[in-house]
């Protein structure tokens, strides 16, 4: 049994098309090492009700829903600091939300949900988050940041 039809049967309709659209991603971006770990989170959601508010009318196909909750998800983890491993410096698992960044802004482009123009600036905002958010900030390495920094101010 698949996982959509898990949701089919309780009847509601929003949640089998969301979860078909989850799937169609799998083509586009399961080469990548983070797309299991997200899709996990996804289906995780998916099992919860949905709001009453998420309606799928022609100009926010399912698909294009996914795609956008997807995009939102992926560049809040970037910009956590939860994903370096210094600041500035992505992690192997950063890199490749990274590169799961550029893939749904193609692809976002593609659907004419985004103007090329969009794209640059959005992805020059998300690199020139990246680059000022680090390891430390997340509050795992303050201790081992600080000291660092420490050595650096004494000259060392």
């Amino acid at each position: 049994m698949s996982f959509g039809s898990i949701f089919r049967r309780r009847g509601d309709p929003r949640k089998a098309q969301l979860i078909e659209a989850l799937n169609e991603n799998d083509l586009l971006l399961g080469h990548e090492l983070a797309w299991s770990e997200i899709r996990l989170v996804f289906e995780a959601e998916l099992k919860k009700t949905l709001p009453d508010d998420v309606h799928f009318e022609k100009p926010r196909h399912p698909h294009r829903y996914m795609t956008l909750a997807l995009w939102k998800y992926v560049t809040t983890k970037l910009t956590s600091g939860e994903l370096h491993i210094y600041r500035g410096v992505l992690s192997g698992r950063g890199q490749s939300y990274r590169a799961i960044a550029d893939e749904l802004m193609s692809h976002m482009i593609a659907n004419g949900d985004r103007r090329g123009s969009d794209n640059e600036n959005e992805l020059f905002e998300l690199d020139e988050a990246i680059r000022e958010i680090g390891w430390y900030q997340s509050g795992q390495g303050l201790g081992r940041v600080a000291i660092k920094d420490q050595w650096f101010s004494a000259g060392c």
